[in-house]
């Protein structure tokens, strides 16, 4: 299984969360996780027997990369500024 963000292999810890509310599974890695709970509240129910060493050293290593993942600078590098799709005559 692959997180939907980023498309990385999930653990077997990250591919049993899940929505705590609705109660499907959010099949998401904890680094895209932790960086959808900075911006809204997402209550999720986790199995803590699952967790390993290796998913939290890689939350801790990823911080420290500030990079999105390819999709998303593809997407920021085409956007490009405000000012430009305003004058754009294909909007």
């Amino acid at each position: 299984m692959r997180c939907t963000c980023c498309n990385k292999p999930l653990t077997d810890f990250e591919s049993t969360r899940r929505h705590k509310v609705t109660n499907e599974f959010l099949d998401t890695c904890n680094w895209c996780l932790k960086s959808i709970q900075r911006e809204v509240f997402l209550p999720v129910s986790e199995r803590n027997d699952l967790i390993d060493d290796g998913g939290i050293d890689s939350i801790v290593d990823r911080e420290d990369e500030n990079v999105l993942p390819s999709d998303f600078k593809d997407y920021a590098v085409n956007l490009g500024d405000s000012e430009d799709l305003e004058d754009s005559k294909d909007f």
